[in-house]
């Protein structure tokens, strides 16, 4: 085996490449986050709790809609706040730092890359994390993953330097006592599952000369853990203080100990049966690169990629932290978003030996590359001809009904399902041919295509479709009266939440401190009472519960002012929600 790449590619063994490529696709990050609204329930939740702290000053117990959120520690809402008071109170001031986040993630796996195998592999690895399908997802949401997945690599790569050297630079203490810290403040004790366990799994997976190194990092990772909680403390002790306990009881509890034990909101089923939950979702989010992991995997196994060291950390990154998800009662997609740089590694090592040694795999590795087409293809075609077909189909079915012409998402799909299909017929032709560093390029420069031409062309004429919150809010905005009391039943999305208090928030002279509850959640039988109180007011309701209402009183004080048709993507359903109003607004 050569160590040097073919001369076509000795631009992307260089560092500047590699950091070029993340900083390209952080623009890209960037230039999504402003395409589209919040999506419900995560996002919006986050950040209403985001402008909650802002307005109110409260910067150690988090709230939405005026109750207690124990649900993640503080880091996230005080990194958010940051976003906001440079854009303001805005879907891409929330979202500002999951690019960033993507950005660090994807850099720290290049550099691990190149340390574990070679340059080129380098930049594979930063150009594949970035580049899966849940990368592209989290890495521009409001959410905690991004962000923790930033910090987790952090603490995880300056570990791995160490194991190389077998030296504990101040450098890589002060990284890892970083990453630790901010894991921990970002989700609390898992935090610090990933790195711990996957130090312990490398250690488990390696020579017993690795394990010897081993011991002086581990110990470390211990020492700077317990520093680490300590910092985490100096902020919980107070916020758990602040509400009497509850903030430990609910955070620990219930979003720790009871997401363990039992699924949490539907996110989970039958124990044994749910245990492989994690392997479609690889397979599904881990996207376009599928097409390459089996057979990079299996000459992984077959010790024709990397060293002892190289295939230790790699296995021992990904098995203790999959299998910990996978036992974990409550699963969500993006839980295993910590295991995808070690795929992302141990795919681009697979392209760089390919690059350099065109005949460099087994027939076995080659019998999986060509296995991972049976998932690549069928979800490329399909995906494509949803593009293509989906949104006619929808407008055909229900235009009649809810008025929602959808021309520019019907465009915009179609000319996205064409690309998908042009591009896939190239990368068929090159992976029937056993060319599969040529499979990589063509994915990577039309993954790229591909998003920029979504972010441009498809989430924008989404809008309609499936924003139901911004469109309400801006019903009631135009009625003069922002501030007035607001209640919801039946559609008590966070978003609504959002987007009211996002308003609220620019008149400071009448929310000098805490802003008032977004909205009041009543149940359906209550709509009558609340309907006859003398004083201004809506209320944002369906349509059915509506008709359900009048049904046992004809005329109740309320005049409707609006309407929104769309599709309530927490619950699947397509509805159309009323906007009432009660008593005149001033």
């Amino acid at each position: 085996m050569t160590d040097h790449p073919a001369k076509s590619y000795d631009n992307l063994t260089k560092t500047h490449t590699m950091v070029l490529f993340v900083l390209l696709m952080l623009g890209l990050y960037w230039f999504t986050i402003f395409q589209t609204s919040l999506f419900d329930r995560d996002e919006t939740r986050f950040s209403s709790a985001t402008l909650e702290m802002l307005a109110s000053g409260d910067y150690i117990v988090p709230t939405y809609n005026g109750d207690l959120r124990p649900d993640k520690p503080i880091l996230i809402y005080w990194l958010m706040s940051i976003g906001v008071s440079l854009l303001g109170p805005c879907e891409a001031g929330v979202r500002f730092f999951a690019p960033i986040g993507m950005a660090v993630s994807s850099l720290l796996t290049g550099y691990l890359g190149r340390r574990l195998f070679d340059p080129l592999t380098g930049f594979w690895s930063a150009a594949i994390l970035c580049t899966t399908g849940l990368m592209l997802i989290v890495g521009g949401a409001a959410t905690t993953d991004a962000v923790l997945l930033a910090f987790i690599m952090t603490a995880i790569t300056p570990a791995v330097f160490m194991l190389q050297s077998g030296k504990a630079h101040i450098g890589h203490l002060a990284a890892m006592l970083l990453g630790l810290t901010g894991a921990m403040l970002t989700k609390g004790p898992v935090g610090l599952a990933v790195p711990v366990l996957s130090m312990m799994g490398i250690l488990w997976f390696g020579h017993s000369d690795l394990r010897k190194v081993g011991k002086k990092p581990m110990i470390w990772l211990i020492v700077l853990s317990l520093i680490a909680t300590g910092i985490f403390l100096l902020w919980a002790i107070p916020a758990n203080s602040a509400t009497d306990g509850e903030f430990a009881q609910q955070g620990i509890g219930r979003h720790i100990i009871q997401r363990i034990l039992e699924p949490q909101e539907s996110h989970g089923g039958n124990f044994f049966l749910s245990l492989p939950y994690y392997i479609p979702v690889v397979i599904g989010l881990f996207m376009p690169w599928t097409l390459l992991l089996y057979g990079s995997v299996r000459a992984l196994y077959g010790r024709r990629l990397g060293s002892d060291l190289s295939r230790a950390v790699l296995l021992g990154w990904f098995w203790p932290t999959f299998i910990l998800m996978s036992v974990v009662a409550t699963k969500l997609p993006h839980y295993i978003l910590p295991v995808f740089p070690s795929l992302a590694i141990v795919t681009a090592a697979a392209i760089s030996h390919l690059t350099r040694i065109p005949d460099g795999l087994s027939k076995v590795d080659r019998f999986w590359m060509e296995k991972g087409g049976t998932c690549y293809f069928p979800l490329i075609w399909f995906s494509g001809f949803a593009l293509i077909v989906g949104p006619l189909t929808f407008r055909l079915l229900n235009y009649q009904k809810t008025g929602l012409d959808l021309a520019d998402l019907i465009v915009g799909g179609i000319v996205v399902g064409i690309f998908q299909f042009a591009v896939s017929f190239f990368v068929l032709k090159a992976h029937k041919a056993q060319q599969y560093a040529k499979c990589a390029r063509l994915m990577l420069g039309s993954t790229v295509a591909f998003w920029a031409i979504f972010a441009y062309g498809i989430l924008p004429a989404t809008e309609d479709l499936m924003k139901i919150s911004p469109g309400i809010v801006q019903i009631i905005q135009e009625q003069g009266d922002i501030h007035a009391p607001i209640a919801a039943t039946g559609y008590e999305e966070a978003s609504l939440v959002f987007y009211i208090n996002g308003i609220r928030m620019q008149d400071k002279q009448a929310y000098p401190g805490k802003l008032p509850r977004g909205m009041d959640t009543i149940r359906s039988g209550e709509i009558i009472d609340w309907a006859k109180i003398n004083e201004p007011g809506y209320l944002i309701l369906r349509q059915r519960d509506w008709d359900e209402v009048t049904e046992q009183v004809a005329d109740l004080p309320l005049k409707q002012i609006g309407y929104r048709w769309g599709i309530n993507i927490p619950k699947g359903q397509l509805v159309k929600v009323l906007v009432m109003q009660r008593g005149k607004i001033q």
